[in-house]
């Protein structure tokens, strides 16, 4: 589970002179792995009738691992 309370105390760990500034930010949680959490967003966008047809074959979900530095593409 991601939550804001434990980013915002790595964040602060990182950055106590951001304080003010991580705390006032919202990183929205989510349960389960981030991977699937990206495929629904990609998803949510494609159905949505909110972007146009043109741009949704051009999609995109990446995930950004801290650790390494990678950056891996998401596909659905």
């Amino acid at each position: 589970m991601y939550r804001d309370a434990a980013v915002k105390e790595e964040l602060r760990k990182r950055a106590p002179n951001l304080r003010a500034d991580i705390d006032s930010m919202a990183f929205h949680a989510f349960s389960g792995s981030i991977e699937n959490n990206v495929k629904k967003s990609m998803t949510f966008l494609k159905e949505s009738p909110l972007v146009r047809e043109s741009l949704k074959p051009s999609i995109r979900g990446f995930v950004f691992d801290l650790h390494s530095g990678e950056l891996k593409e998401v596909k659905l």
